[in-house]
């Protein structure tokens, strides 16, 4: 691959993952978190109602809500 066309690529994976980062939001599933150690660096926070969706990420355990986001972008 060129450097040209993986720029290209990362740009546009990039891009994707922004979009999908705006859509979680508006669904409430990721909310903006203020840490008063840290008040000027932005940070998200997952839902609570969603944490299972975490734990499938990280251990693979069985999550009803990731399935239900999944239906939710197809």
């Amino acid at each position: 691959m060129s450097f040209g066309l993986e720029v290209m690529v990362r740009s546009a994976l990039s891009h994707i993952g922004d979009l999908i980062a705006v859509s979680l939001m508006d669904k409430g599933v990721i909310k903006n978190f203020r840490d008063p150690k840290k008040p000027t660096i932005k940070q998200y926070k997952i839902c609570e109602s969603y944490k299972s969706v975490v734990d499938y990420i990280e251990q693979g355990s069985p999550s009803n809500e990731l399935q239900a986001l999944i239906q939710e972008f197809i």
